[in-house]
């Protein structure tokens, strides 16, 4: 029974109630999360075993570029993360936890909304900045001074950014009412695609090699090449329908089954 199938999880989740109601959660969550997939990128970033799965090969990630990627990273966490958790911890209310646990198609047809909202309001916000000079020229371009995206650029944004992009993701779930749940899947899922799409790498089990129109880290590093293309964080289809999509022919870069093609003629 799909209806039932999380039940289990849910109850056993339920045990550690106290601390999954408590507003630390909701920042230990996501805040534990984009540091973990970081600190697993930024590693993989100078393994030369991996390297050939680098979309931009001949621009590889240096100490340098890294270092001042991550001294963004931590003065935002200072200076507006930090303190929006620290007020959060300290006033929000305990969230309530339902006894019932959210059905499986439930959960896949609340996240399927959530990213294509989600999508849709950052296409036009990111559209939007690209357009209007000022704007770009302000806040945008700052996040646009790395052409070969890694783990750390994610973040590697104007506070106006940082601050819109997170409403337009933790705001959908409050309106939508959707199960706690599925709003920390929701939370862990995003997370994972922003900082894929910013990683660098072309892996061949990446989710851009198995499900239509999703953009991938392939589709954003085009963007970071060509900053008037491929706007949308998640997918492609709106790119696609307003003639923003880099051609395909853009995208091609060495794969280790490549060179050993090249290498045998």
């Amino acid at each position: 029974d799909l209806m039932a199938l999380l039940q289990p999880v849910w109850d056993y989740l339920l045990t550690h109630s106290e601390l999954l109601s408590s507003p630390l959660w909701s920042v230990a969550l996501p805040v534990g999360w984009y540091i973990t997939l970081c600190t697993v990128f930024t590693v993989l970033d100078f393994l030369s075993s991996v390297q050939s799965y680098k979309i931009q090969p001949a621009r590889p990630v240096t100490p340098e570029s890294a270092g001042k990627a991550f001294k963004i990273n931590f003065w935002l966490h200072v200076a507006f993360i930090g303190p929006v958790s620290v007020l959060q911890i300290l006033f929000a209310p305990p969230m309530p936890l339902p006894e019932e646990a959210p059905g499986l198609l439930t959960v896949a047809k609340d996240l399927l909304i959530l990213l294509v909202v989600f999508d849709f309001l950052y296409f036009w916000f990111h559209w939007g900045f690209h357009k209007w000079r000022y704007g770009y020229k302000t806040v945008h371009a700052f996040h646009h001074e790395y052409h070969n995206p890694f783990a750390l650029v994610t973040q590697y944004v104007h506070p106006v950014e940082l601050i819109a992009t997170a409403l337009m993701s933790a705001l959908p779930p409050l309106l939508f009412g959707v199960h706690p749940l599925t709003n920390w899947v929701w939370l862990i899922l995003s997370i994972f695609i922003s900082v894929d799409a910013h990683s660098g790498f072309d892996f061949p089990f990446g989710l851009q090699n198995f499900i239509p129109f999703y953009g991938g880290p392939v589709t954003h590093d085009m963007h970071h090449q060509r900053p008037n293309t491929n706007y949308e964080p998640f997918f492609t289809y709106l790119d696609i329908l307003f003639n923003t999509a880099a051609p395909a022919d853009a995208y091609k870069h060495k794969q280790p089954k490549r060179e050993k093609e090249e290498k045998k003629e």
